[in-house]
């Protein structure tokens, strides 16, 4: 428990910027911008929808620490240990006011202590095998970003590295531009590709390119989210939710059930301390986006085929906006600059030991088979 508060006094003390947190005028790095795909975000076997289990986390009596063990086993490559990764808080230019900056920041270091596992993610684990240590890891990606925060996390690279544009840049945002109350609130497909082209303009505007091999930007194509809602082998993984054990598909079902069972109404007895917890935490993943599970208002029976139709709309969005950047980079005679479309992940089919054990992110095994599409496709596309 001690070291778990050390630890969170420290994530706290480099948010607020009272420790140095700078990589100015160097070289050499790896980026990666995104959501909680990228970060890692519960693909910890710890966290689910067991509360008593997510208390005992938050609690600091359950470790989410990764395992070299498991790593090795659902990864396949043989690591000496583990190294955590730079994550990049938010910079002065996301300021809003004193409430904001103080509640962004300790959402962030929320995330970062409990729910993200950076080394289970695609990202440590591909740039693992590109050669880049774990100090030269920029993960601005942050749980629940949408396109939109692109710009941000673009300029929160640019503040670390003194405005240096890293070796390589991972543009992956993978569905919460879908996600809202309602199916009006998705990102619109033309301000998904103006907020993409600013992402990546940033960098080539305000960055200074460093060394002869110039800069390799991937944007990658979003995965087949749908699957998680209509997929029979996603549908019937067993997790650990609601004090028992149960499919994911029930445990979607109940997602609208505020009522506690008897398990957890005999947990909080037990442990009274978890009260407030018991009762602010969701059942389910649904909350966290209702148009996916058809659980906002005046949702139809079509949704799910809306859906699908959208996630492939901003992958040819995406690959549009890559070619038209291409071109402007052809153009302006920038041959130190290239620009990379990635999309084998479009083509990916989910198994249950993919998912994690919240039914809606990605388990380390599922972060391997992402990490395997894409490096095989760059491996591919180094060829021609």
């Amino acid at each position: 428990m001690f070291t778990r508060y050390i630890r969170i006094k420290i994530f706290l003390l480099v948010s607020l910027g009272f420790v140095p947190q700078d990589g100015a005028g160097q070289s050499g790095y790896i980026a990666f911008l995104g959501d909680s795909i990228t970060t890692g975000a519960v693909s910890h076997e710890a966290l689910s929808f067991s509360k008593s289990k997510l208390w005992n986390v938050f609690r600091g009596r359950t470790s989410v620490k990764p395992s070299l063990v498991r790593y090795k086993t659902e990864v396949g490559d043989d690591i000496p240990s583990f190294d955590t990764p730079i994550r990049l808080n938010p910079t002065t230019s996301e300021f809003f006011g004193p409430t904001s900056w103080v509640g962004l920041h300790l959402l962030n270091t929320w995330s970062q202590v409990y729910i993200d596992t950076e080394e289970y993610s695609w990202a440590y684990i591909l740039s693992r095998r590109l050669g880049y240590p774990a100090d030269k890891m920029l993960f601005a990606a942050q749980d629940g970003a949408k396109m939109a925060a692109g710009v941000r996390q673009a300029q929160r690279v640019l503040n670390y590295t003194g405005d240096v544009v890293p070796d390589k840049i991972f543009i992956f945002f993978t569905g919460n531009d879908l996600c809202g109350p309602g199916i009006d609130f998705m990102t619109p497909i033309e301000d998904f590709s103006q907020q993409l082209d600013n992402t990546v303009r940033l960098f080539l505007a305000n960055g200074t390119i460093i060394g002869d091999q110039g800069v390799d930007i991937y944007v990658v194509g979003g995965l087949g989210v749908i699957q998680l809602i209509q997929s029979d082998a996603v549908l019937g993984k067993y997790v650990s939710a609601r004090e028992k054990v149960m499919t994911c598909k029930e445990l979607l079902a109940d997602s609208t059930s505020k009522e506690m069972n008897s398990k957890e109404k005999e947990y909080i007895t037990k442990n009274p301390d978890s009260s407030l917890f018991f009762t602010m935490f969701p059942s389910s993943p649904a909350p966290w986006c209702p148009t996916l599970f058809s659980k906002n208002i005046g949702a139809t029976d079509d949704q799910p085929q809306r859906l699908a139709n959208r996630i492939r709309s901003y992958r040819k969005a995406a690959s549009d906006t890559v070619a038209n950047l291409s071109k402007t980079i052809k153009d302006s005679h920038q041959s130190n600059v290239r620009l990379h479309f990635l999309n084998s992940g479009r083509l990916l089919t989910f198994a249950a030991d993919d998912i994690a054990e919240d039914c809606f992110h990605l388990s380390l095994q599922g972060q391997a088979k992402v990490a395997n599409s894409l490096q095989k496709e760059m491996q591919n596309e180094s060829k021609h």
